[in-house]
This record gives structure tokens, sequence and C-alpha cells, in this order.
């Protein structure tokens, strides 16, 4: 006799099991970079774009800017002409090549940064007496002007590193004199002047690169 049931059957003493049967339906799974391409995803690019600086000729500040630091540029010279004539760095070399360089740079960079204001431009411009070959050739020399500057402000600071006596110490002071004390403040004052010098050229360098290379 035999009796089926819910998953066996009964056969005498004998009782067979028959497992269920499921069926196993395949799914595909993105792993990796295919699952970028969802479109729920969002995605971000980095564009570069160039920023571009304005000429010099058109920058308002910094004729003002390059000419008044190149007229207080000369104090140091001055005063040490005026207050030092006889000191020790009279009798050096490398000391009197530095301040020729200090006095070029002052005098270039205020002649160029005047050449280079959009009012003297426009009045070139507009004069009919000016010759062509000038109004072409006013920017460019107003440029070399400011190049040149830079150059002697370079080869000044690499010189007084070399006499560094008497630019970043007192040795502009004559021992042997009978006020050397007193003018041993001014001293201090003419090493803190040159350090301004060099940190006002840095600072105006890092502002107006970028305009100056758009200038060209």
């Amino acid at each position: 006799m035999n009796k089926a049931f819910k998953g066996f059957t009964v056969r005498g003493l004998k009782i067979d099991i028959k497992p269920e049967r499921k069926e196993v339906q395949p799914r595909r799974i993105h792993v990796g970079m295919e699952a970028a391409h969802d479109p729920k995803i969002p995605r971000f690019e980095v564009e570069r774009r160039e920023i571009k600086s304005r000429p010099l000729s058109v920058n308002p500040n910094f004729p003002m800017v390059t000419a008044s630091f190149c007229s207080l540029r000369l104090i140091r010279p001055l005063l040490l002409s005026l207050c030092f004539a006889d000191g020790p760095h009279v009798q050096d070399a490398a000391a009197q090549v530095a301040m020729f360089f200090a006095w070029l740079m002052s005098f270039a960079g205020i002649l160029g940064a005047l050449l280079i204001t959009s009012g003297i431009q426009q009045w070139v411009d507009a004069h009919p007496g000016v010759p062509e070959q000038v109004k072409a050739h006013l920017e460019p020399v107003a440029l070399a002007l400011l190049a040149l500057a830079l150059a002697c402000e370079i080869l000044h600071q690499v010189i007084a590193i070399g006499s560094w006596e008497y630019f970043w110490s007192t040795g502009i002071v004559d021992s042997s004199s009978d006020d050397s004390e007193s003018k041993i403040p001014l001293a201090f004052m003419l090493i803190l002047l040159h350090v301004a010098g060099l940190l006002g050229a840095m600072i105006i360098v890092i502002m107006y690169a970028r305009a100056y290379k758009a200038t060209w």
C-alpha cells in the first residue's frame, strides 16, 4: 500500500524524502568602472581657464606705486651721500658699483612708470607733431626701462651681499671720526631702508609680473 505525502512517499517501511527544487534565475551585477555610467550618479569635470591680466598701460595703480617706490628708494643714497660722504665705503669699489645701480634703478623705474601711463600715451597719440615711430615705440621703451630698473635692483642686491658690511651692517661709519657714535643710529636706519627696498621690490614684482607679461 503506497501513500503519497507532501515532500515524501511511504513505501512499506522505507521512507524516501524528495527535496523541493527551486529554479535559480541568473542576475548581472555591475561592479568596478561600469557602475560609473549610471545616470543617477553625479559626475564632475574640472575645466582649466586661463586668467588674463590687464596690461600695465590700463592699470591705474601701477605708475603711481612704481614711481612712489622708486622715489623712496632715493632716500638711502641721498642720506649716504650727505651724512657718510667720507665713510669707508667710499674706498670700496664694489660698494660704489652697487650704489651706481641703486641710482640707475630709481631713475629708470620712475621714467618707465611715467611713460607707460595711459595719459601720456593718449597725449602722444593725439598730438599731430609726434612722429609715428615715437608713438609706436613709446610703450616698448617704457617696458625696457622697467626691465632695466629690475635688473639694476638685482645687481644692486647681489653686490650688496658681497659688501655686506656697508649695507647690512654699520660699516659705513668711520670709527676714527669724532662723531662716529652719533652716526650709528643713522647707520641702522640705512640698514632698515635697504631691507625695506628689497622687500618692496619683491612685492611689486609679485603683484605686477603677470601684467608686465600681458603688456608685451
